[in-house]
């Protein structure tokens, strides 16, 4: 009798460890899928990035990702005419719900690793790139967010312009998203140069200059070229672009406008 009771509650034991081993794992699951990139960050949407290309001065990808996992993928060879490719599809992510891959053709398929408002390309093997190669292969929100977009001087160097120089000087630049050119102008003043974008939230102007008119508002002409000159960085926060040296910094602060003369309504 002593010993069928000895087995039972052996038995009565092995069940309820596999019961709570069950339950952890089915609790670890739960947590790791709830936390993963597919359930946690906001993912849908359209990324932009350069990625080196031999041959040419880059490849512009431009990439919308939907919540029904279909996509539609805009390719263009930088400096080559008439180079637009454009591909639809479907994606689907892996079990741990942290990359996704895209079905190109039948034979053609690229894994991008999600982040936050960013995707960086692994390689065929499905692992991450090394440091120096990942910077080079990542498509960002905000990349997308900045070009063909009038954007209004508000700040310079910490300070917030006053209503009245806003009005009368209109400070805002324009980056043209096809010729790589940046636009613009302070007043009577007006600013061109090209800007390029490299790694994520990465940002170099070039050959920035402005006209030689001798009016407006020349302190504020003078500070706004050099903040220009200067940044390297940006961050798009809703529709406010801010503009920095080393992601530190703050240079200038922008506000989205429809066009440079358009005021926008509520608080800046």
């Amino acid at each position: 009798m002593k010993s069928t009771i000895y087995f039972v509650s052996i038995l009565i034991t092995i069940l309820l460890s596999a019961c709570r081993s069950s339950y952890k794992s089915l609790q670890e699951e739960f947590q790791e899928n709830r936390y993963s990139p597919k359930n946690a960050l906001n993912w849908a949407g359209t990324y932009r990035g350069t990625v080196p290309c031999n041959g040419c001065e880059g490849i512009q990808k431009t990439l919308t990702l939907d919540s029904a996992f279909n996509y539609q993928l805009s390719i263009r060879y930088i400096g080559k005419e008439n180079s637009e490719l454009k591909f639809s599809g479907i994606f689907y992510w892996n079990e741990q719900g942290n990359i996704i891959t895209l079905i190109e053709s039948d034979d053609l398929a690229t894994s991008y690793f999600v982040v936050d408002n960013a995707l960086a390309q692994v390689d065929v093997n499905g692992n991450r790139m090394k440091a120096d190669a990942a910077k080079q292969y990542v498509l960002s929100k905000d990349k997308y967010a900045l070009v063909d977009k009038y954007w209004r001087l508000i700040e310079l160097n910490g300070e917030r312009l006053p209503a009245d120089i806003i009005s009368s000087e209109r400070p805002h630049i324009f980056l043209s998203d096809e010729s790589g050119e940046l636009q613009g102008s302070v007043g009577c003043k007006e600013l061109a140069g090209k800007y390029k974008l490299t790694a994520v939230n990465n940002i170099a102007f070039s050959q920035t200059s402005s006209n030689f008119s001798n009016c407006g508002n020349k302190e504020l002409q003078s500070n706004f070229l050099k903040a220009l000159q200067s940044a390297d960085s940006f961050i798009i926060q809703d529709d406010i672009l801010i503009l920095s040296r080393a992601g530190i910094i703050t240079l200038a602060r922008f506000k989205a406008l429809p066009e440079p003369g358009v005021p926008v309504a509520g608080k800046d």
